[in-house]
C-alpha cells in the first residue's frame, strides 16, 4: 500500500481564491495528500503589498510556499519543489511526454494567464477603457486554447497527456475554470479542452479547490468562504437515513458502510413507484454552509474542527457524498490512510458508477 510522505515542517501556502496560479499549487498539494496551512491574501484589497508578503516575494505575487526556513514563490517553482515528495509525481518518466507537459504548462503560464491577471486588467481599464477588458482577455484565451487544442490532440487520453494526471492538467484545470465561469469564453471551438474540463470536475483533488469562492469577509469579521455544490439531493432519502442512523453524537461514520446499500435500495424503489413530489431538491442552506465551513477549516489545517463539522453533516444528511469526500481529504492530511480510504469508499458508493474515486481506491490497494 502506498505511503504518504509528509513534510517535517508544516507547510504554509499564501494564496488568493481567484488566483489560477495558486489553484495549481492547491491541486498539487491535494494530489500529494500534503498537509498545509492556508493563508489568504486578498489581492483586490492590495494585501499582497503588505510588508509580510513583500518580504516573502518582492513582486507581491501569490502563491508563496513556506517550508520551515525555505521560501519559494511562483507556481511553477513551487510545483517543481513539491516533487521532493514522491507520492503522485507531477511529471511522467517518459521524456517526450514530459516535454509535452512542460510545453502545455508554459502556454498557459506565459501566453494566457499573465494577460488576464489583475494588474494587466487594471492597466487596461485605466489607460484604455473598462469596456476593453473582457474582449482583451477573451482574445488571448482563445489564442492560447487554439494552440493547446492542436498540441494535445495527438497526446491526450483521459487527461491532457494520457490516462494519468500530470503537470499539464494542473495548469489546464486552473485556466479552464475562469475562462468558462469568469470570462465567458465560448468553448465550442475547443472540444478537447471542454472534455478535459469535465473530467477535472470529477476529481476530488480538483473539486476541493475549485469550490472555494472567497477568502476574507468584507467587514473584516473573519474568514468567510462560499461553496457551490451542484449535486442533486433527495430530502426524503435524508430523512429516512437520519431515522435509521439515530443520533450518532457526531461520531465518525466510517462504520456506516451499509449506507450505500440502503441508498441503492432506495433508488431501486424510486424507479418502481416514482419519485415523491418535491423530493428532488438541492442541499439545504444549512448543510451548504456547514460544508463550506468544513472546507475552510480543512484549508487552514484545523483538521479536528473540520472533522467535528463534517460528522454533524453526516448526522443531518448522510446521503451527501461531499462530506465523506472531505473527510477523506482531512484524514489524508492527518496521515490516516486507512480512514481516508474508508471515507472515499462511502463517497464513491454515493456517486455515479464511473466515479474517479474508484480508481483512487484501486491505486491505493495495488
Amino acid at each position: 500500500m502506498a505511503t504518504v510522505e509528509q513534510p517535517k515542517n508544516k507547510l504554509k501556502l499564501y494564496s488568493y481564491w481567484r488566483s489560477s496560479c495558486s489553484c495549481r499549487v492547491r491541486i498539487a498539494l491535494n494530489l500529494k495528500g500534503l498537509s498545509y496551512e492556508y493563508i489568504p491574501v486578498n489581492l483586490v484589497k492590495g494585501e499582497q503589498f503588505n510588508p509580510e508578503i513583500l518580504k516573502l516575494n518582492p513582486l507581491g505575487y501569490v502563491p508563496v510556499l513556506v517550508d520551515g526556513d525555505f521560501v519559494v514563490s511562483d507556481s511553477f517553482a513551487i510545483l517543481m519543489y513539491l516533487e521532493k515528495y514522491p507520492q503522485h509525481p507531477l511529471l511522467p518518466r517518459d521524456l517526450h511526454k514530459k516535454a509535452i507537459n512542460y510545453q502545455a504548462a508554459n502556454i498557459v503560464s506565459s501566453s494566457i494567464q499573465p494577460l488576464q491577471n489583475l494588474a494587466v486588467l487594471k492597466f487596461i481599464e485605466e489607460k484604455v477603457s473598462p469596456d476593453e477588458k473582457l474582449p482583451w482577455v477573451q482574445y488571448h484565451i482563445r489564442n492560447g486554447f487554439a494552440a493547446l487544442e492542436k498540441l494535445l490532440k495527438d497526446h491526450a487520453g483521459r487527461y491532457a497527456t494520457g490516462d494519468e494526471i500530470f503537470l499539464a492538467d494542473l495548469f489546464l484545470a486552473a485556466q479552464l475554470h475562469p475562462a468558462i465561469k469568469r470570462f465567458n469564453v465560448d468553448m465550442t471551438p475547443f472540444p478537447l479542452l471542454s472534455r478535459l474540463h469535465e473530467a477535472y470536475n470529477e476529481l476530488p483533488a480538483f473539486q476541493n479547490v475549485g469550490r472555494i469562492e472567497a477568502d476574507v469577509a468584507a467587514d473584516g469579521s473573519g474568514v468567510r468562504f462560499y461553496q457551490q455544490f451542484d449535486h442533486v439531493e433527495y430530502e426524503a432519502l435524508a430523512a429516512k437515513k437520519r431515522k435509521g442512523l439515530g443520533d450518532c453524537e457526531g461520531r465518525i461514520m466510517i462504520k456506516v458502510l451499509s449506507l450505500p446499500v440502503a441508498h441503492a435500495n432506495y433508488r431501486a424503489k424510486l424507479k418502481k413507484r416514482g419519485r415523491r413530489k418535491g423530493s428532488k431538491n438541492k442541499l439545504s442552506p444549512k448543510i451548504t454552509k456547514m460544508l463550506g465551513d468544513a472546507t475552510v477549516l480543512y484549508a487552514h489545517g484545523r483538521y479536528e474542527e473540520a472533522i467535528s463539522v463534517l460528522n454533524e453533516v453526516v448526522r443531518l444528511a448522510p446521503h451527501v457524498p461531499d462530506s465523506y469526500h472531505t473527510l477523506g481529504l482531512v484524514h489524508i492530511a492527518l496521515g490516516n490512510t486507512e480512514k481516508a480510504m474508508g471515507f472515499y469508499t462511502i463517497a464513491a458508493r454515493l456517486m455515479p458508477k464511473d466515479s474517479p474515486l474508484w480508481r483512487v481506491l484501486f491505486d491505493w490497494h495495488k
